[in-house]
């Protein structure tokens, strides 16, 4: 299982926090510490449920859920470690995500429709308004300049 393989592989610190550094390959988020941080188990897992699930609907509820914890301590915890609220974070990763959809020359045969769908989002209005917003292109646009 991919979250006792991680764990393993981070310094146990104590009961819920553990030093942590992914293998090179295991950074596929732009998310993750490129050096040793400390974070909550908690944290790291409902990361580890974000990025196996950006292709459907997450809800905080489920994060609450895995934590064990309300929903404002869990929110209060995530920012801490994450410096970004739950939600938002996760809508950071579908967008990285989709980025890398959109520079893959073995993907390019995906419409932008699909990507959205790959990476979790239903309206593609809200898809490209979004992407635009953080990368400063459409996705159409930021296809173009990477091939």
């Amino acid at each position: 299982m991919i979250v006792d393989m991680r764990v393993q592989e981070g310094i146990q610190h104590d009961q819920n926090r553990f030093l942590y550094l992914p293998q090179a390959s295991q950074r596929t988020s732009p998310h993750y510490p490129l050096v040793l941080c400390s974070m909550d188990t908690r944290v790291q897992r409902a990361i580890i449920v974000m990025e196996e699930n950006l292709h459907r609907k997450v809800t905080e509820k489920e994060f609450e859920r895995l934590a064990g914890l309300t929903a404002q301590h869990f929110s209060v915890l995530f920012k801490a470690d994450t410096g970004e609220p739950p939600m938002r974070y996760l809508n950071g990763l579908r967008m990285a995500r989709a980025r890398e959809l959109l520079e893959s020359a073995v993907q390019s045969h995906l419409s932008i429709k699909e990507i959205a769908a790959r990476v979790g989002c239903r309206d593609v209005s809200y898809f490209v308004r979004d992407f635009e917003k953080r990368f400063g292109l459409s996705p159409k646009r930021y296809r173009a300049t990477t091939h």
